[in-house]
């Protein structure tokens, strides 16, 4: 049976999760007004599918096949994205809930980890959107504990999400260096949630500190906007100047001019690129 599912994905269902998460990362974007969600809809009707063909071999082997019983929570997890995405959060929800509650106690498997902080992190999403941030920062909490209890127990990154649903044609080296890219990068998205709830609570100082450790991982990591990340250490520095903190406070501001500069020098390159 194993062998079943797995040809089905190579003949089929690997094609369609790349369509679906087209749909919903690139192609929604360019979606009409009058139909906004159109995309969305469409890859919501491709993982369903995926998920009603791998459903027989499921129920017979339920857990017993781990590879199969994790790509399930992983398109529980996208299903539970897109129908948030969708401005339908009770469903969204639902399939959140049963992405933790059936991943909650393989969370330092290598398998589960990833899967889990992402779920953690939508419920924050979630409830935040909600105007809940006490349920939110809960979730966030939890997040952030199990990254740190797995950097402390585990030895290796964690299977990423992504990875569940193409191919595996990464050599060992280069699969290793993105598991634990993807891992991190999840974390951080977990801090700069936290920010946003910390703020919304009041609470400047954690929401600061927040702010300051996702811009620094960003930045060592070399994965952000440079616009956004410019705004956001411009936006800090002002934190730390209500705090009379003023070196701190121009620092924010001096890498903030930074990134601004390199914006320019981009801008400036291509406009003449083209020119020419």
């Amino acid at each position: 049976m194993a062998s079943e599912w797995k040809h089905y994905l190579e003949e089929e269902g690997y094609e369609k999760f790349k369509e679906a998460m087209r749909l919903s990362d690139e192609d929604s974007k360019d979606d009409p007004e009058d139909e906004p969600f159109r995309s969305k809809y469409k890859s919501r009707e491709i993982l369903l599918e995926v998920k009603e063909k791998l459903k027989p071999y499921l129920e017979k082997n339920g857990e017993q096949d781990p590879e199969l019983f994790f790509l399930n929570c992983v398109v529980d997890l996208r299903l539970g994205v897109n129908y948030i995405d969708t401005e339908e959060l009770h469903s969204g929800e639902e399939y959140l809930t049963k992405v933790t509650e059936s991943t909650e106690k393989y969370k330092l498997d290598q398998n589960a980890a990833d899967i889990y902080l992402h779920a953690l992190n939508n419920l924050g999403i979630l409830w935040f959107g909600r105007r809940h941030p006490e349920k939110a920062l809960s979730y966030l909490m939890k997040a952030e504990e199990l990254y740190f209890q797995y950097k402390k127990e585990v030895d290796g990154a964690p299977k990423f999400v992504a990875e569940y649903l193409k191919p595996n044609d990464e050599e060992k080296e280069r699969m290793e260096h993105l598991r634990n890219a993807n891992f991190e990068n999840s974390y951080t998205h977990t801090l700069y949630y936290m920010a946003q709830v910390y703020a919304k609570l009041d609470e400047s100082e954690k929401s600061a500190q927040c702010c300051h450790k996702t811009l620094q991982r960003q930045l060592d990591a070399h994965k952000y906007n440079p616009l956004d990340w410019a705004i956001n250490a411009a936006t800090l520095s002002q934190y730390f100047v209500t705090k009379d903190e003023y070196p701190q406070a121009r620092h924010c501001l001096a890498c903030a001019e930074v990134i601004f500069e390199v914006i320019f020098m981009i801008n400036h390159f291509i406009n003449t690129f083209c020119y020419l």
